[in-house]
């Protein structure tokens, strides 16, 4: 659960399991100040109330301007249903694109 502190209200994000915000309420938990549905691409489907705070799957505050969420390695955009850039290189991909890694008892 979050906290969004809007002038003199306070309001709580409630997320749902992927961290996406689903429900935004008053500061007595009781009242909906928002309701919001997405698919599961992460673009609006339903939204009901005023917008606080977007975020899609845990990632950032959802920048508008762009249409993007930001993580911490790249951006996803909501309305294109993928990312911006390919996966940040680990040394896990290096292994996992060089078959030599993977089954090296084979070609001993």
């Amino acid at each position: 659960m979050g906290v969004y502190f809007g002038g003199s209200n306070t309001f709580f994000i409630h997320p749902n399991a992927l961290g996406s915000t689903t429900q935004v309420t008053d500061y007595t938990g009781t009242t909906v100040a928002e309701d919001t549905s997405a698919y599961p691409w992460g673009q609006p489907w339903r939204q009901t109330g005023s917008s606080y705070d977007n975020h899609f799957a845990g990632s950032q505050l959802r920048d508008t301007d762009v249409s993007a969420d930001p993580t911490p390695n790249r951006w996803y955009t909501y309305g294109l249903g993928r990312w911006l850039s390919p996966d940040p290189p680990t040394s896990a991909s290096k292994i996992i694109r060089d078959g030599l890694h993977i089954h090296s008892r084979e070609f001993v």
